[in-house]
């Protein structure tokens, strides 16, 4: 099952992300993404499908962990932009 194998390429290239930035405790979808653009490459490149392989993990039987959090949290936790995610609000002063 191709999903199954993303599963295992997803989770084999977080292994070695992990392996890189030993003082991380915790592996992110978009570091990785941001980690194989410096890299030169991507998910799309190597020909993994990581948003199905995202959805095959929770059916799969392995230990999990589901956090709730604000959506600015989740905008910054699945941001993989080379530069950062910027917030602006509409009632901040100019330059905040």
């Amino acid at each position: 099952m191709r999903s199954v194998q993303d599963v295992g390429q997803l989770l084999g290239f977080a292994d070695l992300y992990a392996r890189e930035h030993p003082g991380q405790r915790v592996v992110w979808i978009s570091d990785i993404s941001r980690w194989l653009d410096s890299k030169g490459t991507s998910f799309l490149k190597l020909g993994i499908d990581w948003q199905t392989a995202l959805l095959t993990i929770p059916t799969l039987p392995m230990p999990g962990l589901t956090m709730t959090i604000s959506k600015r949290a989740h905008s910054f936790l699945t941001d993989s932009a080379r530069h950062g995610l910027t917030v602006r609000y509409p009632d901040a002063p100019p330059n905040a």
